[in-house]
């Protein structure tokens, strides 16, 4: 019971760790919910098991995005055990389901790309792959953290192809920027085998060198091992027959070593071949024999990536029986050899199929130079209409600097005219002013006059002048409209703001507060009114009265802050 209970208090207790692992799968941008979704499946060694439950999970919380990830997931890992037209056609209804959704219909079209390829469906596979290209191509690999691996998948089908140029073009844009050392060997190692295809040697065997260290740093045997093997076959293909024997010896006991079976087979079937031509037949059988036992343990011979030494150890065994005279077994090896070439040609005819991958890359680079002619049209039209552009704006330009010229000269020719109207106004206040202070001067002359001819005996005439002169005024009305005018353009404003902020002086005092302004003396004020002193000390007393200042204070500070 106990036992019972404990077992239970377990798988509870998994059940809710991996929910709280899903949970974070949940309303994920692509990128995130992929290394999440990477990290759980690579934890756990029941792949198919774990994408089912996140399946499940996700049709829970009802997130289609999630269950639509971790279904490719699924079919990924199941292709690996058996692909039927069931399979396919479960694969191609995901892709219709996933269309709307741009990085998850990649990573979905990728899938279909590698299973065609299981299904020996290169064509098919190149033209997904490069289908998916062209949705990732300008996306970042931040965004779509697959796009490295789609790229050299995409490399691989070129070098398949001998498209040798498209392949390292692939290559190179990658190698920077990869961190696993899985896709960096295998760049390596292809970059190898596309310099030794095209004959260029040292490369070759630099890139084969550069493979062996890192492997070595590593510690990878098996890529210690492939980088021997193609430093033999390098060899071997420029002519180099003593050397390659001498690399795949060493990579022959490398393989015995650490227990590398398809190394065995592979330099056996180079060694066999070599010794058959120098005419050593019992050294080529054994290494033969070796071989097509370690092939039969490892690997299929209808592997393509094996045929051509399965190739080279039939055609060992049966050249070798054949000289022994054991006609029977010659011919059986020779007709396992034919099976072995028949199956490849069936699986893919290269040349064929490179001619088809050529006409496809053809109409792609056609489609691409129509798009480019399209954009280099829109670019021109872009272009004049930008032109045009400029020319209107440049036009428009000076219409607006001349008549900023224009109005420029205007504003001078105005200011001018303001400041020569000023200035005449100035010099019209200040004539008039003097005439006042002329007038100001008869006055104080004909009082003078008046007081001498006061003591005159004629008392009546003198009596009758005096009354007419304190009758008399200097300022009409009219001179005082004159003098207001006047005094307006020069100090503008004035007698408004002192309308304003003294609303209570009565004419005479608003009189006197002009006068001030123009500093003249009381004297002077008082002819120019025509008002005795007296008057004018009053209207100083009244004006200092309503403003609430003291006997003392000046008031022409006053009339000059207004």
């Amino acid at each position: 019971m106990k036992w019972s209970l404990l077992l239970i208090l377990i798988c509870l207790c998994s059940a809710s760790h991996a929910f709280a692992q899903y949970e974070q799968l949940l309303d994920k941008s692509f990128a995130d919910r992929a290394r999440l979704l990477d990290a759980i499946l690579y934890s756990t060694s029941d792949k198919t098991a774990t994408c089912t439950a996140v399946i499940n999970y996700a049709e829970q919380k009802s997130d289609k995005k999630l269950k639509h990830h971790a279904e490719v997931a699924l079919l990924a890992y199941q292709a690996n055990k058996s692909v039927d037209a069931d399979y396919m056609a479960n694969y191609q209804e995901l892709l219709s389901k996933v269309r709307s959704d741009k990085l998850l219909y990649i990573y979905t079209l990728a899938g279909y790309a590698r299973l065609l390829e299981i299904n020996h469906q290169l064509i098919p596979a190149f033209e997904a792959k490069l289908r998916a290209h062209e949705l990732y191509e300008h996306v970042s690999s931040t965004v779509y953290p697959y796009k490295n691996r789609e790229i050299f998948e995409l490399g691989r089908s070129y070098y398949r192809f001998e498209n040798y140029d498209n392949a390292l073009n692939c290559f190179h844009s990658i190698r920077e920027q990869c961190t696993d050392s899985g896709f960096i060997v295998n760049i390596i190692n292809l970059t190898a085998l596309i310099h030794r295809e095209r004959q260029v040697w040292d490369s070759a065997h630099y890139y084969f060198e550069v493979l062996n260290k890192i492997a070595e740093d590593k510690q990878e045997t098996s890529w210690q091992l492939i980088a021997q093997l193609n430093r033999g076959h390098t060899y071997y293909k420029s002519g180099d027959i003593d050397t390659a024997y001498a690399m795949f010896m060493r990579a022959y006991n490398f393989a015995h070593e650490h227990g590398l079976d398809f190394g065995i087979s592979e330099a056996t079937a180079t060694m066999a071949a070599i010794s058959v031509k120098r005419g050593k037949y019992q050294h080529a059988k054994k290494y033969a024999l070796e071989g097509v036992s370690k092939f039969g343990q490892h690997n299929s011979f209808f592997n393509d990536a094996n045929i051509f030494d399965a190739q080279k150890l039939f055609e060992s065994l049966a050249e070798i029986y054949y000289a022994e005279g054991r006609y029977k077994d010659a011919y059986l090896y020779m007709d396992s050899l034919v099976m072995v070439l028949d199956s490849a040609n069936r699986r893919i005819n290269l040349p064929a199929a490179a001619n088809t991958v050529e006409k496809l890359l053809q109409s792609k680079y056609e489609q691409e130079q129509q798009n480019t002619l399209l954009a280099k049209e829109q670019k021109s039209q872009m272009r004049n209409a930008l032109i045009a552009g400029i020319v209107l704006l440049a036009i428009i330009s000076l219409l607006l600097l001349n008549r900023q010229r224009i109005r420029r000269k205007q504003l001078v020719a105005e200011k001018n005219a303001a400041e020569a109207k000023l200035s005449a106004a100035k010099m019209q206040l200040e004539d008039y002013t003097r005439s006042l202070q002329e007038k100001n001067s008869l006055v104080e002359k004909f009082t003078q006059d008046l007081e001498e001819y006061k003591a005159a005996e004629d008392a009546e005439r003198r009596n009758q002048t005096l009354h007419q002169l304190e009758q008399a005024t200097i300022l009409t009305d009219d001179d005082w409209d004159k003098f207001k005018h006047m005094f307006e353009q020069v100090h503008s404003g004035y007698l408004h703001r002192l309308k304003e902020k003294l609303p209570d002086l009565t004419p005479g005092e608003s009189r006197f507060m002009v006068l001030s302004k123009l500093k003249l003396s009381t004297k002077e004020m008082a002819g120019i009114l025509g008002v005795g002193t007296s008057t004018i000390r009053k209207y100083k007393h009244q004006v200092r009265n309503k403003l609430n200042l003291p006997e003392d204070s000046d008031l022409d500070k006053i009339a000059d802050v207004i």
